[in-house]
């Protein structure tokens, strides 16, 4: 049997029963499947076809909060978290010098924290490598200054955000935290989604939130996705077009091949192939979605009745936290922007730039060979003379080379 497919909004407007159709649409990284929120027979099929855990529950996109009014309980969301979901998932844009600091005023950050934070930002020192910077001459091995480097920052910005009570460790660490991201939520900006736990209400369908307390949803300012919603309606659901468990799906031939696969002539009907690329696509490596929960601690005890409360902080990709945005600027190497974007990755990541800090450390007492620390997976062309001598603190080194690999390939 053909999989039906359309090939703009006007031709899926036009389809027969839509809402009793699962779409299949490009998102800003995968192939989603959904339909709007308030079609349960139809959720409860997606459920069925990708054989998905009803205990998940879904991510939900839409235009605004007042789309999920009827599931989300807006009243236990504070105003700072209201306001920051209109700041974020706006189309991708260059991180530009200086952002940080061309404005005074973020949503769920207060002043006495911001004015702390340039501050530290301020005198956080490189000067540290550049002895090592001058030994080295040779163009091939031009990384090993990158990589030295913002080690070496990340080491000054640990000292200073640790002087300035910014890290996210004693009294005040929750309250760091949520800070942090809430300004490193409003400072993303590349085109990888960031979804957000808002508190469920006691009639939520439990399809929609599975097994918790709260429901997951995007509120996307991308104007595809945008127009997408408002054709349906109102929100929709949105998981991954794939079947549990195996890999997601970038493009609409690969979902096509996916149900023609399928033995169940009714499951290929139900379905509508959105036959366009992902919004960012697939050379462009964005990940989906990075999912936060920044609901305060009396939000959360509220919903204990309700369903499982997630902890708070960032659940989902985390490493993809400002670490494309380094991509941006490793090849002009920009101090400035690399102190600001270092500063704020160790607040929202302590683990990473503790091992980072712990891997100028190593680079002071001795070397190992580079086969000794990355094996198979060494970095095609990456010549280290210096690396890590912990096992445990490979893993940050190894991103920071993956960045910096990342950002060569682009330029």
């Amino acid at each position: 049997m053909k999989i039906a497919k359309v090939s703009n909004l006007k031709e899926l407007q036009a389809t027969k029963d839509l809402l009793d159709k699962i779409v299949a649409y490009p998102t800003e990284s995968v192939f989603g499947l959904g339909c709007r929120i308030d079609k349960l027979e139809v959720i409860e099929r997606i459920l069925a076809l990708k054989e998905r855990d009803a205990n998940k529950g879904f991510v939900i996109l839409a235009t605004s909060l007042e789309q999920v009014s009827e599931i989300v309980d807006l009243d236990l969301i504070p105003q700072s978290l209201k306001e920051l979901l209109k700041h974020v998932n706006h189309p991708r844009k260059p991180f530009k010098q200086n952002s940080l600091l061309s404005k005074d005023k973020y949503p769920g950050v207060s002043e006495s924290y911001f004015n702390s934070l340039v501050q530290a930002i301020g005198n956080i020192r490189s000067e540290d490598s550049d002895a090592r910077v001058r030994d080295i001459g040779e163009e091939d091995n031009i990384h090993i200054i990158y990589l030295e480097r913002i080690l070496y920052i990340l080491k000054s910005a640990y000292q200073q955000a640790k002087a300035h009570n910014l890290l996210a460790i004693g009294e005040e660490a929750q309250e760091n935290l949520s800070q942090a991201l809430h300004l490193v939520a409003a400072l993303h900006s590349t085109g990888q989604g960031l979804t957000f736990l808002l508190p469920a209400k006691k009639d939520c369908p439990e399809v929609l939130r599975g097994k918790f307390a709260t429901v997951a949803v995007r509120i996307t300012h991308e104007p595809f996705l945008m127009d997408l919603i408002n054709t349906f309606g109102g929100a929709i659901v949105s998981t991954s077009a794939n079947y549990s468990g195996s890999n997601s799906l970038r493009t609409a031939e690969q979902v096509v091949k996916m149900l023609e696969s399928s033995s169940n002539l009714y499951e290929q009907e139900q379905v509508v192939v959105y036959d366009q690329p992902v919004i960012y696509g697939q050379e462009k490596e964005v990940n989906e979605s990075i999912l936060l929960n920044l609901l305060p601690k009396e939000s959360l005890e509220k919903l204990a009745s309700i369903g499982e409360v997630p902890k708070f902080g960032v659940l989902r990709n985390a490493k993809d936290l400002l670490v494309p945005n380094l991509e941006d600027v490793f090849l002009a190497f920009d101090d400035v922007l690399v102190k600001q974007l270092a500063v704020l990755r160790l607040l929202v990541d302590l683990d990473f730039t503790l091992a980072s800090y712990t891997s100028v450390i190593n680079l002071e007492l001795g070397r190992i060979g580079q086969e000794e620390v990355f094996g198979d997976q060494q970095p095609e062309g990456l010549e280290l003379d210096k690396v890590l001598s912990f096992p445990h603190l490979i893993p940050a080194y190894k991103e920071i080379a993956r960045v910096y690999e990342k950002a060569k390939a682009r330029g």
